[in-house]
C-alpha cells in the first residue's frame, strides 16, 4: 500500500505528491490541505496533532493488515481523506500531546452535558423559594487499582508524579472562565426558558467580571474531612479519609457550593480526575514519559475502536446517542468522535 496526498508541503517545498507512508490503502481523488506524510520519524512533540495523529493512522492501519479492525482503519483513513479541512480545524488548536498548544485555560461549559442548560433554571427557582441549596459532587473512582495508586502517589514526596498532575488538573479546572456569551448562543438557537439576565448573571457572573468555575482550591493531606464554603462560594477539595463503604483509607475529591453553580463542576471534575490517571496510565504502557510521543498514537487505535463500534450499531440497527465528556481521552478525541459519529452513525 502507499498513501498520497496532494497538498503544499513545508518540507517538500512546494505542491507535491509526497510519499514517505507506505501502510495507507489507496486512496482516490485530490486534497488540498497542509498535512506532511513523509515526515513519519520526525519526532511528533515538535509537530502539531492533526500531522501526527493521521502518521500514527497511517501506520496503525498497515500493521493491522488482515485483522477486523483493517476495514475499521481504511473507513476512518477515507472520512479523513474526505474531510481533510474539517479534521484540520478541529485538532489546529492542540499540540502532539493532546494540550491546547499555548496552554490556555478551556472554557468553564467544556465537558459539560446540555442537560444542565435544561436543568438550571429548576436549580434556581428551587433556591429562590427556599434559600442557597449546598450541594456535594464526591469522584467515585471505583477501579481499586486507580484508586490506589492515586492515594499512593499522594503519599509520596517529589514535583512530579500522577498527584502532581492532579493537582496541576484541579487548578486549571478552577480558572476556567464562564463565556457568557457561548450560554447565550446556547438559549438562543434551542430556545431555553428560564435563562434572563438574572440567571446569566448569577451562573455567569457580570458581563465584565466573568465568574470561574471554583474560587477556592483546598489540597490538604492532614484534614480527615472537608472544609466549608463561604456563602456562595465553590471550593474544590482535596483530602484524605476513611471511607466507611469499602473499609479502606482513600483520596476524596470533592466539589461544594451553591447548586447552580457547582453543578458544573459534576462532569468536568470527573474529566479532570480521568486525564491525570489516564495519562499516567498511558505512559506506562507506551514506555514513555513524553505525551507528544505516545498521544497521538493513542488517538489512532480510539479512532478505529470508535469506527468498529459505529459499524457494529449500523449493522445491528441499534438506535443511540454517544454521551462520552465524562471519561475520555481530552477534547480532540471528542472533537474527532463528534464528526465521525455524525458522518458514519447512520440508518442504512
Amino acid at each position: 500500500f502507499f498513501f498520497a496526498f496532494r497538498y503544499h508541503c513545508h518540507f517538500c517545498e512546494g505542491s507535491t505528491f509526497c510519499e514517505g507512508s507506505t501502510f495507507m490503502p489507496p486512496l482516490t481523488g485530490e486534497e488540498t490541505g497542509t498535512l506532511c506524510m513523509g515526515q513519519a520519524a520526525d519526532d511528533p512533540r515538535n509537530r502539531a496533532l492533526a500531522s501526527a495523529f493521521i502518521d500514527a493512522l497511517v501506520h496503525e492501519a498497515g500493521a493491522l493488515n488482515n485483522s477486523p479492525e483493517a476495514d475499521a482503519a481504511t473507513h476512518v483513513l477515507q472520512y479523513i481523506q474526505d474531510n481533510l479541512s474539517h479534521v484540520e480545524m478541529a485538532l489546529g488548536e492542540f499540540g502532539a500531546d493532546g494540550h491546547l498548544k499555548n496552554r490556555e485555560a478551556l472554557p468553564a461549559s467544556t465537558f459539560n452535558d446540555f442537560y444542565k442548560w435544561t436543568m438550571i433554571p429548576v436549580m434556581f427557582a428551587t433556591e429562590a423559594a427556599h434559600g442557597e441549596v449546598r450541594c456535594t459532587f464526591s469522584v467515585n473512582i471505583r477501579d481499586a487499582e486507580c484508586r490506589h495508586r492515586l492515594l499512593q502517589s499522594a503519599q509520596e514526596p517529589g514535583e512530579a508524579g500522577l498527584f502532581k498532575d492532579l493537582q496541576r488538573n484541579l487548578s486549571a479546572l478552577a480558572a476556567r472562565r464562564f463565556d457568557r456569551e457561548v450560554f447565550k448562543r446556547v438559549v438562543e438557537e434551542y430556545a431555553l426558558i428560564g435563562w434572563d439576565e438574572e440567571l446569566l448573571d448569577a451562573v455567569c457572573g457580570a458581563e465584565d467580571a466573568p465568574r470561574t468555575l471554583a474560587d477556592r482550591v483546598v489540597v490538604d493531606l492532614s484534614l480527615s474531612g472537608p472544609v466549608d464554603p463561604e456563602p456562595s462560594e465553590v471550593v474544590l477539595q482535596v483530602f484524605c479519609a476513611w471511607d466507611a463503604k469499602l473499609k479502606e483509607e482513600r483520596l476524596f475529591i470533592e466539589a461544594a457550593g451553591p447548586w447552580h453553580r457547582v453543578t458544573w463542576l459534576e462532569t468536568s471534575l470527573m474529566q479532570a480526575v480521568y486525564d491525570a490517571l489516564f495519562r499516567d496510565t498511558m505512559r506506562q504502557r507506551f514506555g514513555t514519559a513524553d505525551d507528544g510521543d505516545w498521544y497521538p498514537r493513542w488517538l489512532a487505535s480510539a479512532m478505529i475502536r470508535c469506527a468498529r463500534s459505529i459499524q457494529a450499531a449500523n449493522k445491528s440497527g441499534l438506535q443511540g446517542a454517544l454521551f462520552s465528556g465524562r471519561r475520555t481521552g481530552g477534547l480532540p478525541l471528542l472533537l474527532l468522535q463528534a464528526l465521525y459519529v455524525e458522518h458514519g452513525l447512520r440508518d442504512p
